[in-house]
């Protein structure tokens, strides 16, 4: 299908991501996403409701000269997302219809919102990570098995007990996540934080061999790192961490760390997130860090550098345009495409490959809030960064 033909999936009144897409489509030039790449983005949004999230993205490997890309979508706790994820979308009950993952994230989604519940409570969004790429590689459903991640509220988890506790109430309420989990390797990994450091995302990747967690830590000064993953156990190379983390010093504003919890312990690979200043939409900004990745390094080649650096723009829409079937439930007046942040994966003793992910943001007011006072409001629009 064209990005202009109708979706059969989605009524006038549920209009699917991918007319969000559509709207974006001057920020994705061939080399980022020509082809099948844009085909297989397009087939993946179509499948989306619209309204199920204001702040999604993509993810690319700029090492990479093809345009191939994942896609992420984040859901508010109490936002029209949540309420659709929950049961209100003709479109998620035909995922759940056919994917065991999506019956597990609509229970989720239920009992999340339930005010009663301590979920309600420990967990403040999630994003769902949909591989493309190795979907299309293998034929499978890019949309049958996401990894999910989940976003403790903002009292920072900065202790063992209290990541546990998070993680079981998740586990209680959705029942893909690992059964069995590995308390002697996360507690050190919680306890051995510097000051001021927390985890601010916990991810099941059920996509990714023996991976049982992935725990993401923000607020840690990068000199921080190499001591805190000694004391928690981790076995790689803390020297040569040590030297990668000092090259990237005033080539970023900050940095997060995602460490992986296998069944073997805390694995080999670290993910370094690079971030900037996410309200600067220039991409200049980032010309630094990728002349550093590029290179002898070769971790950014240059059609995937320029395909970002024109990915950054805003569209302003009119009234009647945002009155459309096209943004059907939202009062949306601008679309914002920015860079987020980019990915360094440490293994061994280098970094070893970078991607850059690819924010959009449609900041906007629900109308069924002007109808219905108890109707899921439009939150935050998310465009943060840790």
């Amino acid at each position: 299908m064209s990005g202009t033909e109708p979706d059969p999936g989605h009524t006038a009144n549920e209009a699917s991501l991918s007319d969000v897409l559509r709207d974006c489509a001057p920020s994705f030039t061939p080399d980022l996403a020509g082809g099948d790449a844009w085909t297989a983005l397009d087939a993946a949004c179509r499948r989306l409701p619209a309204t199920l999230s204001t702040f999604w993205g993509v993810e690319t490997r700029l090492g990479d000269d093809r345009p191939e890309l994942d896609v992420l979508v984040e859901i508010k706790r109490g936002a029209p997302g949540h309420a659709l994820l929950a049961g209100s979308s003709a479109a998620i009950d035909r995922l759940c219809a056919t994917a065991e993952t999506w019956r597990a994230l609509r229970q989720f989604a239920m009992t999340w919102g339930d005010r009663a519940h301590a979920l309600h409570g420990l967990v403040r969004n999630l994003w769902l990570e949909f591989d493309l790429v190795a979907a299309r590689a293998s034929a499978a459903d890019a949309l049958a098995v996401p990894c999910v991640f989940w976003g403790p509220e903002r009292a920072p988890i900065t202790s063992g007990p209290a990541l546990m506790d998070l993680l079981e109430a998740v586990g209680r309420a959705f029942a893909p996540y690992p059964r069995h989990l590995p308390r002697d390797l996360l507690d050190p990994l919680v306890r051995e934080l510097p000051p001021g450091a927390r985890a601010f995302q916990v991810g099941a990747m059920r996509l990714r061999g023996d991976v049982v967690l992935r725990v993401c830590i923000n607020a840690i000064a990068s000199n921080a790192v190499p001591a805190w993953l000694g004391s928690a156990g981790w076995s790689g190379d803390l020297d040569a961490l040590r030297e990668e983390l000092r090259a990237l010093d005033g080539l970023v504003r900050a940095i997060a760390v995602d460490v992986d919890v296998t069944a073997a312990g805390l694995g080999p690979k670290l993910g370094i997130e690079c971030y900037l200043d996410w309200t600067n939409a220039s991409s200049d900004q980032w010309i630094p860090l990728l002349d550093f990745l590029g290179g002898a390094r070769g971790l950014c080649r240059p059609a995937k550098r320029r395909a970002i650096a024109r990915f950054p723009q805003r569209t302003d829409f009119s009234i009647s345009e945002q009155l459309s079937v096209s943004r059907s439930g939202f009062l949306s007046p601008v679309l914002f495409r920015n860079i987020h942040h980019v990915k360094l994966a440490f293994v061994d003793d280098r970094f070893t490959e970078a991607k850059a992910y690819l924010g959009v943001a449609r900041p906007g007011v629900s109308i069924g809030q002007f109808l219905d006072p108890n109707a899921p409001a439009a939150m935050e629009d998310g465009w943060y960064a840790p």
